[in-house]
């Protein structure tokens, strides 16, 4: 009888986070638990204790995990250079569109239980995004202006607005974006805001 070895290291991650993925799409958050997932990664509850504070922690990483896998991050400015103000836009958003597509609708619905029950990690968190947002449009218009583009001057709270819409639409609203709803609002209310 051949003994079946235990998982550890990045496969026994990834046996978490999809045995995570999986309950959450198929049963929702309330059957996320660390006695539930352990057992269907092949893990055991202390394992998971170890790691996550909370099963939404361990969905979150999860989520985070997949969709970095898929499609990557949005870390180097010259990968967003389309060689337009405009073309950068929708790039960025299309990218955010198909984070909230892979996540899916569970974790959406599980960020506003979260967010519904005071967890400060979620309020550190779009803290933190705040910055990384202002940065990414910055560095995006300092690409425009260098292709001559002129460029209005805009307070870091118009710059986080987009995203936060988007935040809303997909989390509060729990409806899709579409490719037609992200050229609404680069056409209608960024470029008209941004450009000269």
């Amino acid at each position: 009888m051949a003994t079946q070895t235990r998982k550890r290291g990045d496969e026994l991650l990834n046996a978490i986070y999809d045995a995570t993925l999986r309950v959450l799409n198929s049963e929702g958050m309330a059957a996320v638990t660390f006695s539930r997932i352990a057992v269907e990664a092949g893990s055991n509850r202390p394992s998971l204790y170890r790691r996550w504070d909370t099963p939404f922690d361990m969905v979150f990483d999860a989520a985070r995990s997949k969709t970095m896998a898929i499609q990557g991050g949005l870390a180097s400015s010259e990968s967003l250079d389309t060689g337009s103000l405009r073309g950068d836009f929708i790039k960025i958003f299309t990218h955010l569109k198909n984070s909230s597509e892979i996540m899916g609708k569970q974790f959406a619905l599980a960020m506003i239980l979260e967010i519904g029950q005071g967890n400060y990690k979620i309020t550190k968190m779009f803290d933190g995004t705040r910055e990384l947002n202002v940065d990414l449009i910055d560095r995006i218009l300092d690409q425009a202006r260098n292709r001559g583009e002129e460029i209005n001057e805009v307070s870091d709270d118009v710059k986080v607005l987009p995203f936060e819409t988007i935040r809303y639409q997909t989390i509060v609203m729990h409806k899709p974006l579409t490719d037609e709803w992200i050229e609404n609002l680069v056409d209608q209310v960024l470029i008209p805001v941004y450009t000269k």
